[in-house]
């Protein structure tokens, strides 16, 4: 089995294209690749080194500047399938009627790893029957942490801007983010998966 020491006497050329395999496999995969297993990753790596490799060699003697071509080449190749050639492979799998399953290990982590877009709108129910909604997520667009986070773990961070004691009652609005004192920063609710009953997402078309 190879050793890192053993990595380190390959051709130079070799280990470039190694490693820009792999940091194209994190560009197209990341936050994707939960499920994947050691041999989805040592060959999705390998398949973006072939690429380095081939524009590598198309360059010849050129070595530098065929390293400079290869590198952008394959991590814009890898960026290219993560922005618009995956969700458009997704999309019509779905049209010609076949299984577009992720391998994801639960509809929620299959949700928060498909496609870029934001929610527009979120709300919690808590397990107290408490609800917690950000009624527009796009004023925190540009927030330190971006409009909320999932969690893997089935977490939620939100910006809180109505909140009522149940679904009975009224909602009373909050603020979140004070435009005129800015410095105080936004203010973020995590809430943990224990306590969540029920999430609602308004997603873009």
């Amino acid at each position: 089995m190879l050793t890192i020491s053993d990595l380190l006497l390959l051709p130079l050329s070799t280990l470039i294209v190694l490693a820009t395999g792999y940091v194209a496999y994190r560009i197209a995969y990341i936050g994707h690749d939960g499920a994947h297993s050691t041999v989805d990753v040592v060959f999705l790596s390998f398949t973006f080194s072939a690429l380095a490799s081939a524009v590598l060699w198309v360059c010849g003697d050129w070595f530098w500047p065929g390293v400079f071509l290869s590198i952008c080449m394959t991590l814009g190749a890898a960026a290219f399938w993560r922005v618009f050639l995956s969700p458009f492979i997704w999309k019509k799998l779905r049209v010609w009627g076949i299984s577009d399953h992720d391998r994801g290990r639960s509809a929620w982590e299959s949700m928060i790893t498909r496609g870029l877009l934001a929610p527009n709108r979120i709300v919690i129910t808590l397990t107290n029957g408490r609800q917690l909604m950000c009624d527009d997520t796009r004023p925190f667009d540009d927030a330190p942490l971006g409009p909320c986070l999932f969690g893997p773990d089935g977490s939620v961070a939100l910006y809180v801007t109505s909140e009522r004691p149940d679904s009975d009652s009224d909602w009373k609005a909050r603020t979140p983010f004070d435009a005129d004192n800015a410095a105080w920063g936004y203010e973020i609710t995590v809430v943990p998966a224990s306590e969540i009953s029920r999430v609602a997402i308004t997603r873009p078309a």
